[in-house]
């Protein structure tokens, strides 16, 4: 990854923080590339070995993950952060100020991410998604299913979304949409579900050869995408609009709008 290249800055800044452990551990991989650190990625990448499932890994792989199990994973080292943080009075203050900056599109990113990790459903087998989904309490499941049908259909559209394995949750999404109170765009969404009849299949592969398998593009997924352009033909198009003191887009999908306003009154947006 090309923010590999600030290695070097990296261990610099967990040495200035006092993080001890973090840095000697840094430290051992970076000193793996040798004496002079290669911020261009091409020779950073030609040191390893693993890039697929069909690619064994090398001793340098072995070594690498050993010391990234060794300094710990995300939420590990987040824990790490917010005790120096807590440390520092004066940088606690900063933080606190530019929080109060955030407007209500920013929590609600954060809100949807937090939700996300917790639910970690592209690390579960695809029996086990909506389960996870369903352990939520009603409000979290709501903006958890949105979120995730969001990223799709701003990615790729609806067809994107029945396609990948994030199409497990399909139903849970159109029970989201309702119970936000997008009546209009669960009816548009309903279609597509529509044209998977039968009980909704979970299992991704098996969705896919049933209904995804024929040769090229036919006109049955250009009925399917067409969907998205109902989405965004809603109230005339999507336009900007105020929503508290942030901007979202309205008409259209108005997916990031109604997530917002839905988070306020249930009183889920961070402070």
């Amino acid at each position: 990854m090309g923010v590999a290249r600030h290695a070097p800055a990296i261990g610099d800044a967990l040495e200035t923080a006092g993080l001890k452990r973090e840095h000697d551990l840094f430290t051992l991989a970076l000193a793996m590339f040798g004496p002079d650190y290669p911020v261009d990625e091409d020779r950073r990448v030609a040191f390893f070995s693993y890039s697929s499932l069909d690619t064994p890994m090398n001793d340098f792989d072995e070594r690498m993950l050993e010391i990234a199990q060794s300094f710990g994973d995300r939420e590990a080292f987040g824990k790490v952060m917010v005790a120096f943080i807590e440390r520092k009075p004066a940088l606690w203050q900063r933080i606190e100020g530019q929080r109060a900056r955030l407007g209500e599109t920013a929590r609600l990113r954060y809100l949807n991410q937090a939700l996300l990790d917790r639910l970690q459903m592209w690390g579960k087998p695809d029996v086990e998604a909506a389960p996870a989904l369903a352990a939520l309490p009603l409000e979290q499941r709501t903006l958890a299913a949105l979120s995730v049908f969001n990223a799709e259909f701003e990615n790729g559209g609806v067809h994107q979304f029945f396609y990948n394995s994030s199409g497990v949750i399909a139903p849970e999404v159109h029970a989201a949409l309702l119970e936000i109170g997008l009546e209009r765009q669960a009816a548009i969404f309903k279609k597509g579900l529509d044209m998977l009849p039968g009980t909704y299949i979970r299992d991704t592969e098996k969705r896919r050869d049933k209904f995804f398998s024929h040769s090229g593009w036919s006109p049955w997924d250009e009925k399917l995408q067409k969907l998205t352009d109902e989405f965004y033909a809603l109230d005339g198009g999507p336009t900007v609009v105020r929503v508290g003191d942030s901007s979202a887009i309205a008409g259209g999908p108005d997916l990031w709008s109604a997530m917002t306003i839905y988070a306020r009154e249930k009183k889920l947006l961070p402070c």
